[in-house]
Parts: structure tokens; sequence; C-alpha cells
């Protein structure tokens, strides 16, 4: 079915596939509502027991959409863009979607896997870092964004995937890194050719399935198990994030010439 920014096939292998293909997929406020909708949905349903996340046409994600209102901030009512707003309140965690995502890739109980081509940027790359599973396209280009806009991306995960002088190295590179890079340092499961992405997505999804059949349960269980150790103060890593990223609506309210 379809609902817009977001396609979602149902099934024991359930698809969920960002659907602006025109704009790189970049996560609009809509979207991430949707988003979030799909993987709530999916993740209360004991018939479904592996998700793969992916992007229609030429990237991943390009990151979030702030191209939303003017400047990326909205004048009045009704704020259309809850992400970037000054009338919203300053430390949100839940002001949009994209945010709540983070949270629900580790909590819901199936195995959720990343489809990583083209560009995945910013807040894409917490989507996939958050992912159990990631296949990536080995020439994708995987960025962090750091600048006047604050760093958006990587602050909730990426310290628990590698050392301090790699994550510092990592979120302050301003040139992307590819599949394969991002393969070596373990912050995707593996890097493929353009032409086999599809293939070892699939077969990967189809292997966790018959895990997933075989041992109904298990995976949610040893997932949690993995979030105790790996992310435990999640909620709050998240919110540090929240923090960082809304440094780049004060920055604009205080040098408007930046605008």
């Amino acid at each position: 079915m379809s609902d817009g920014d977001v396609i979602v096939e149902l099934g024991p292998i359930s698809r969920i596939t960002l659907n602006r293909p025109r704009q790189h997929n970049a996560l609009s406020t809509a979207a991430g509502d949707e988003l979030v909708a799909a993987l709530t949905k999916i993740g209360r349903s004991p018939d479904v027991k592996v998700v793969v996340l992916a992007g229609a046409g030429p990237s991943f994600c390009s990151g979030d959409d702030r191209s939303e209102g003017a400047n990326g901030r909205i004048p009045d009512y009704p704020w259309t863009n809850p992400y970037h707003s000054e009338h919203v309140e300053p430390f949100g965690v839940v002001r949009h979607g994209y945010y709540q995502c983070m949270s629900l890739i580790r909590r819901i109980p199936q195995a959720v896997i990343a489809r990583v081509h083209g560009y995945c940027m910013g807040s894409a790359v917490d989507l996939m870092l958050a992912c159990d599973f990631a296949v990536s396209d080995e020439e994708a280009k995987i960025q962090m964004v750091f600048g006047d806009r604050g760093i958006t991306g990587g602050l909730a995960f990426l310290p628990h995937y590698l050392g301090l002088k790699q994550t510092m190295n990592v979120l302050f590179d301003p040139q992307p890194m590819s599949g394969r890079k991002a393969a070596e340092l373990g912050l995707v499961t593996e890097a493929v050719p353009a032409n086999e992405l599809d293939e070892r997505t699939d077969a990967l999804a189809e292997r966790l399935l018959v895990s997933a059949q075989q041992y109904y349960g298990y995976f949610g269980m040893m997932k949690e198990a993995v979030n105790r150790v790996m992310f435990p103060s999640l909620d709050e890593d998240i919110r540090t994030q929240v923090l960082s990223t809304r440094l780049s609506d004060f920055y604009r309210l205080t040098h408007p010439a930046a605008e």
C-alpha cells in the first residue's frame, strides 16, 4: 500500500520504501510521520518477521528536507514543518518523526535491514545505523552533515560503533565515505556492487525469515538484550542529538544574515 511519501508492502518480509525520488527521499515532516506510522504498525504485527527499509529512485535518503517553509522556518500557524520552527518547544524530542524512528527501529521486535544506495546523509545515517543490518552499494555516498546547521546525524549511534578518534573523524570529515569504507568501519553489514544490492539484501532477509519462523520471538528478545548493552541511554542520546540540531534554529534567530 502507498500512503504517499512512504510505500509499505506488508508480508512476512515487509518493505518500507521512502518514496520521494526527486528529492533523493529527503525526510519531510509528512514522510517522517508516515514512517513512524509504518514502523508502529509493523512492530505490532506478529505476522511480520523481517523489515527492509529502502529508498526509491537514485538514493536511500539525503537527510532532512530543509526546503519546507522559508529558510527552514515557518513564520505563522499552522506550522507545516515542526522540525525547524522557532515556535516549537526547543527541547522536545518528538518534534519530528525522524527522531521517533530512531527509537522505533531499535525497539520493534523484528529484524530491520537498511538497503543503502546513492546518497545517505545526515539523519539518514542515523536511520541506517539504527537498523540491525545494512547492505550498501559499495559506491554509496555516506556522510554526516556539519556546519551552521549543526551536526545532523551520528551523535546518537556513531560513538557506539567507533572509538573516539574514528567518531570525531567521521563526524567532521567534509567528504562522504563510500559504502566500501563504511563496511571497513563496521557501519554497514556488507558493501556489494550495485548490481548485486537487491539480490544480497533479499538473501539476507530470507535467511533472517527462516530463523524468525523457527524461533518466534527469539530475535526480539536478543535485540532488546543488545540494546541494553550497546544503547543503554538511547532516549538521552537522541535528546542530545535533538539539542545539537536545535542549535541551528537558534543560530538563524540570532544571525539573520545567515539566512
